[in-house]
């Protein structure tokens, strides 16, 4: 999916903020510059917005982590496929559509 040229990329700037996060407690490595990688590849970066937020406090409470929260919003909000190894999160698939990668 995230190769085929039919499709559009979106890339959260939630994402990109959990990424930061992580490099700077060591739980992983990146890249200083993740905009200009992101751009590079064709997809685009999608802002987190204070509808997105207010989606949030809709949301069953089936994941307590708030990053994963907030992107179950943006995809709601925005009508997008979410691709996610994190198994915890399909358990949104009623709310929006969840598609598990390896």
């Amino acid at each position: 999916m995230i190769q085929s040229p039919d499709n559009q990329v979106w890339v959260s700037a939630i994402s990109l903020w959990e990424i930061v996060v992580k490099a700077q407690f060591g739980k992983l490595e990146a890249p200083n510059d993740l905009i200009p990688a992101i751009s590079a590849q064709d997809m685009q970066i999608l802002s987190f917005s204070a509808a997105h937020a207010s989606a949030v406090a809709g949301l069953p409470m089936h994941h307590r982590d708030p990053f994963d929260r907030a992107l179950v919003a943006q995809a709601l909000c925005e009508g997008l496929r979410f691709l996610t190894a994190d198994k915890a999160i399909e358990a949104y698939k009623d709310e929006t559509e969840i598609v598990l990668i390896n």
